[in-house]
């Protein structure tokens, strides 16, 4: 997959050996447990299975005997989202293996594999979005202060001013103090969608990457110049350029013949 412009090429590449990013990459909020018979799947984990997993959360989180040994799954699933961000975990074993939170509709090669969790207080320590966004609840009225999403940027605003049908999103809070300017934008109030759940939005977005690296998603790019090589870089999550994060590692400079590749590619 590569594309020339004016005597450069930009090539994307797939990886034929990826790291395993719940093995070999940091930073992840959630924790993946997962029982399957042949594959190792998920982060490491100690539990026998799914009964003693769950009745270890439900004992983390003040449930005591013998209220635990009386309870059904369902009954320890309820208390234990109480306090934890939890979503089931699927997998679908066919020609390859590919997972996800949602389920799958072969119900004989496909089935729930494992969780995805991790406590409400994590995401209140670790992201700094408010409750209504985290956690979503019944007021859903939007107010200042509320994140949102708009067509002006990729991430999500923070409102910072409500003039009847005018509303101003501040994107300010993403960058360094350098570069803050001119980072708010006025759009109408049909143009912005209330962020709300986003603690299990982003423990399924920690799925999603885990598939890719299962389904063999994840690639590199080359930047040549008469042949050689002057930039390369590996261990990006999806093939598009100006969605996987490789743009923002690739001189300005070079930025018509990734859009040029980006272009061919759709």
């Amino acid at each position: 997959m590569e594309v020339k412009l004016n005597g450069v090429s930009f090539k994307v590449i797939q990886e034929s050996d990826a790291m395993n990013p719940r093995k070999e990459m940091d930073g992840w909020l959630g924790q993946m447990v997962c029982f399957h018979r042949r594959y190792d799947l998920g982060d490491e984990q100690y539990y026998d299975d799914n009964r003693s997993f769950l009745e270890h959360l439900a004992t983390e989180h003040g449930m005591a005997f013998p209220e635990i040994t009386l309870s059904t799954d369902g009954d320890l699933i309820n208390y234990i989202k109480q306090y934890v961000t939890i979503l089931p975990v699927y997998l679908y074993d066919h020609s390859g293996i590919t997972v996800n939170t949602t389920g799958f509709s072969c119900k004989w090669d496909s089935g729930q594999v494992g969780w995805i969790y991790a406590p409400n207080y994590t995401f209140r320590q670790e992201t700094g979005y408010t409750e209504k966004a985290l956690f979503g609840g019944d007021n859903e009225v939007l107010e200042l202060g509320d994140y949102v999403s708009t067509d002006k940027h990729s991430h999500f605003g923070k409102v910072i001013a409500i003039d009847g049908d005018s509303i101003t999103v501040d994107y300010s809070y993403l960058y360094a103090k350098n570069f803050q300017n001119d980072k708010c934008f006025t759009v109408t109030r049909d143009g912005v969608t209330l962020v709300t759940g986003y603690a299990a939005t982003m423990l399924d977005n920690e799925v999603k990457t885990y598939d890719q690296y299962l389904t063999g998603d994840v690639y590199g790019y080359e930047i040549k110049e008469d042949g050689e090589v002057i930039d390369s870089c590996w261990g990006f999550y999806g093939r598009n350029p100006l969605e996987n994060g490789m743009i923002d590692n690739i001189d300005s400079k070079y930025e018509d013949v990734v859009n040029a590749w980006v272009t061919k590619h759709k």
